[in-house]
């Protein structure tokens, strides 16, 4: 398996895996009995962690609000428990179209973990920075003019961890399109210090971006190019790694890989091919 095969799954996986899990959670939350009515709306809650955390300094209530053009507005909110006087504040919140089929619908939605750890400063949550989301998953099956798709932006977006004293801070963009029979597309583009003269961080952003593409029967190709930053120093004008996969035997296989440094100098790229040939990558 190559590096970008296993990093174009993983992020699928976390990412959309995220948008479904929370959409998952919001609808457990609207088929309980609703607590009070707001104009063309109805509100959930409030409730608190404090069974399982009874340390937890927020509650929380969840607000759905019918629009004129049949959309819903929702908002997960929260507030310090026991402050009847303070205002909510959202937390997970969008707009959703849902159709007559289950888990199909356009919309958005934006979490924003700050506004958590503002609140409550030893929150056990590790996620920083704002995530916002766009969707649009048909009622009628992909095709390959029309694919699903999900598109994250993600605005200072950083995780704790106890190893690192300065975590990577992320502001990128992730695409995702899905067209009939599982053939797709993904994309992800970040700023950030990725390497310097030395091959390590040295302040300055480059640009990262990472595509890849497959088939219905997941054979795939994938590459991903750094370029700006401190190469332009280097007179780099990018570095870039080329991956394919195939299927075989139900198990995938590295059949094509290659790195390529592209000079502004007028100097020829320097290429290396680590195995296959370019004619092993699967066409579209």
């Amino acid at each position: 398996d190559g590096e970008l095969y296993k990093l174009t799954r993983s992020a699928i996986y976390h990412v959309n895996g995220s948008l479904g899990a929370v959409y998952l959670w919001l609808n457990y939350i609207v088929h309980l009995p609703f607590s009070d009515t707001v104009e063309n709306g109805y509100i959930w809650g409030p409730w608190n962690n404090t069974d399982t955390d009874p340390l937890s300094r927020l509650e929380y209530r969840f607000v759905m609000v019918e629009k004129s053009d049949d959309t819903f507005d929702f908002s997960l909110e929260i507030r310090l428990i026991n402050d009847d006087d303070g205002e909510w504040q959202e937390y997970v919140f969008g707009n959703v179209k849902p159709t007559d089929r289950p888990h199909k619908g356009i919309g958005t939605m934006e979490i924003d973990f700050d506004a958590v750890h503002e609140l409550d400063s030893a929150h056990p949550s590790r996620h920083h920075g704002r995530v916002v989301y766009a969707f649009d998953v048909r009622e009628v099956e992909p095709t390959l003019s029309e694919p699903n798709t999900v598109t994250v932006d993600f605005h200072d977006f950083w995780n704790e961890s106890e190893d690192e004293d300065e975590p990577d801070v992320i502001n990128a963009q992730y695409t995702y399109e899905r067209y009939e029979n599982l053939a797709g597309k993904f994309e992800f583009v970040a700023a950030g210090d990725i390497t310097g003269p030395d091959e390590e961080p040295d302040g300055q952003d480059e640009l990262l971006t990472v595509q890849s593409r497959w088939t219905e029967s997941g054979e795939g190709v994938a590459s991903a190019s750094i370029s700006g930053g401190s190469l332009d120093e280097m007179e780099v004008k990018s570095y870039t790694l080329t991956e394919c996969w195939a299927d075989a035997d139900d198990l995938f296989y590295m059949t094509y890989d290659h790195a390529a440094v592209t000079y502004t100098n007028g100097l020829p790229p320097l290429e290396e091919t680590g195995c296959g040939e370019a004619g092993h990558c699967p066409s579209f």
